[in-house]
């Protein structure tokens, strides 16, 4: 079973392309799980993906200043940022897990998602950040519960841009055509999908 992660609406924004995306994609054997935007229920949110046993997972979430798609390269152990979470906590200088390690790389192989994307014209790009607000609190959960599990699977975690329309309506500058990003997240889920294959 693969599973695919997007965000629910946070902060001022009403509507989250991530979750938007989430329910574009049409694959077999898939299951779609929205996360709640909190670091507390984002975690426990991993652990329950993990216990599902799923044979892989790709998390999608919102970069309101992105104009590309962002491949993810790693998670830090660190919870902290400005604005509060869903349920008003603001974090600040906090570990995810005390007993965690200090950053996970992906178990998915960043660069070659991102080189089959480029390979079709769309131009991503590898980060090594995926912030210290709840889409990196969730992504190093699932690579923390992973390990802890001994679950061997490729976990991904990639950023969207604003897309056009959606930016229009916000007063986001950057942005990219919707049809992009979703092809880039579809080409992202087969390459995952044929690593994961038995």
């Amino acid at each position: 079973m693969l599973i695919l992660t997007g965000f629910e609406p946070y902060d001022k924004y009403k509507e989250n392309p991530s979750l938007q995306l989430l329910h574009k994609i049409e694959r077999n054997n898939l299951r779609r799980i929205e996360v709640p935007v909190s670091y507390q229920k984002a975690k426990m949110k991993a652990e329950e993906i993990i216990n599902l046993n799923p044979s892989a997972v790709v998390s999608f979430g919102f970069s309101p200043s992105s104009s590309t798609i962002k491949v993810e390269a790693l998670a830090i152990n660190v919870m902290h940022a400005d604005i509060p979470d869903n349920e008003g906590f603001i974090a600040k200088r906090m570990k995810i897990y005390e007993d965690g390690d200090k950053c996970y790389f992906s178990s998915a192989p960043f660069y070659d998602i991102a080189d089959r994307m480029k390979s079709s014209g769309i131009k991503p790009k590898v980060s090594f950040s995926a912030g210290t607000y709840v889409c990196n609190t969730l992504y190093y959960s699932l690579l923390y519960n992973a390990k802890k599990r001994g679950l061997n699977i490729p976990i991904a975690f990639i950023h969207i841009p604003p897309p056009k329309e959606f930016a229009e309506k916000m007063g986001l500058k950057s942005s990219i055509d919707f049809e992009e990003i979703q092809r880039g997240a579809e080409m992202a889920i087969d390459f995952i999908s044929r690593l994961s294959s038995p």
